[in-house]
């Protein structure tokens, strides 16, 4: 068996049939509905069947800060886009601390249950979470990253962080 030789970027940019299925949906519409997710999750299961050793669930970290109230936009050719990242420590205020993952995250287990009953034994499902500093930096810093500043913007975490006290 291949170990899995599909990275998620892999994944995301080469493969034919997520391509074709990113036509028709847009990317976070696929990451909120659990039937687009299960579909594009189970391709290269399907296509390579036998050969892969996990399947990775279809999600982003992004859908976190998502729910916590902040507008993340994917740019075709560029990437995610937070019109209003965090950037001073006084940002934080405008960020729904008290979400409830079971409403607004539902689609996100409704899409590994179901992904688990189609995949059916044939491999494990796993996933990635976003730990606290990951998605500050990716909060606070993705405008910026795209805009070729990212040098600069990840220098200015620690200040960021320092300020929070």
């Amino acid at each position: 068996m291949l170990t899995i030789g599909l990275s998620f970027l892999d994944y995301f940019f080469s493969f034919t049939e997520f391509r074709a299925e990113r036509v028709e949906n847009d990317f976070f519409k696929i990451c909120r509905t659990p039937e687009l997710a299960t579909k594009v999750t189970m391709q290269p299961i399907d296509r390579y069947d036998g050969l892969l050793d996990a399947s990775i669930i279809f999600s982003d970290i992004l859908v976190i800060p998502q729910a916590m109230g902040m507008e993340v936009q994917m740019v075709p050719g560029k990437g995610p886009h937070f019109p209003e990242p965090l950037v001073l420590p006084g940002d934080m205020a405008k960020l729904n601390v008290t979400v409830d993952v079971n409403k607004d995250l539902k689609y996100v287990f409704d899409a590994i249950t179901m992904t688990r009953h189609a995949l059916n034994g044939r491999v494990p499902l796993i996933g990635f979470v976003g730990a606290p500093w990951t998605l500050m930096v990716r909060c606070h810093i993705i405008k910026l990253c795209f805009e070729m500043l990212a040098l600069d913007s990840y220098a200015q975490i620690p200040r960021f962080c320092f300020l929070l006290k």
